[in-house]
């Protein structure tokens, strides 16, 4: 008679050839299972540390928003001369005899706005407010505003908008004049200007003029168009201060021409 056929018994597993952990102690870590933790600690820090230096940067009054940007642009960079500011006489918010002439020996930054702008004006006036703040301790820069639209613009209206824009500052003159005079002023810059539409606007730059001591037009800055807007005015002012700007007496363009 047949006796039946067990079956084969599983097989067992293999023993651990590794000693036993002693009483109480953990196994020992895989490799590399700390890795994602330090590198969690050290993102931490780094992170941290740039939190400091921001909130640093931020709450030291004597920064200068243009000083970092405008140190990356190329030292003893050379400025055109685009030609003579115009000799005109204007008038300041205190309707005063404002000549144009008197800027001789200082560094100038010239735009052009009008109060009632339902355009970039507000927007610009607060561009020159930023760029003045980087130059608040030069006594050797100055910054005229000049209206486009001189039949609105009284020097009672000019001091009311220099108020309220915050643009009440001893070095920071506000302008106006007869139609003709700002129109010769524009032409001298190179600078448009329209005539008032249906609508109150009127076409006219939106750029920042950088002067030299010498009265030349040095700079042309597009604060539209040019990311870098305030990096380039601060290095042009800084160049002309230094006297670094390349350009001599000679290249100023006659009055006959």
């Amino acid at each position: 008679m047949n006796q039946p056929i067990e079956p084969n018994p599983p097989a067992s597993a293999p023993e651990s050839t590794a000693p036993p952990a002693p009483n109480g102690a953990r196994p020992a870590a895989k490799p590399g299972s700390f890795a994602p933790i330090a590198l969690g600690l050290a993102l931490t820090m780094l992170v941290a540390v740039a939190i400091q230096r921001l909130r640093s940067g931020a709450d030291d009054p004597s920064a200068d928003p243009a000083a970092g940007a405008a140190a990356a642009i190329g030292k003893g960079e050379k400025l055109a001369v685009w030609g003579p500011m115009p000799e005109i006489e204007l008038i300041d918010a205190k309707n005063r005899p404002y000549p144009l002439a008197q800027q001789r020996g200082r560094v100038t930054v010239v735009n052009f706005f009008f109060t009632g702008c339902p355009g970039p004006c507000v927007d610009l006036t607060q561009k020159v407010r930023t760029l003045l703040a980087s130059f608040r301790a030069e006594p050797d820069v100055d910054f005229l505003s000049i209206s486009v639209d001189p039949e609105a613009d009284t020097p009672d209206q000019l001091a009311t908008f220099a108020r309220v824009q915050g643009g009440e500052f001893l070095r920071w003159h506000w302008l106006t004049g007869t139609k003709q005079q700002v129109t010769d002023v524009c032409l001298g810059f190179f600078a448009p200007f329209g005539e008032k539409d249906a609508a109150g606007d009127i076409v006219h730059s939106t750029k920042l003029y950088v002067v030299d001591r010498q009265g030349r037009i040095r700079s042309m800055v597009n604060t539209t168009l040019d990311p870098d807007w305030l990096a380039s005015a601060a290095h042009a002012i800084r160049l002309l201060l230094a006297g670094d700007a390349g350009a001599d007496e000679a290249e100023l363009p006659s009055k006959a021409n």
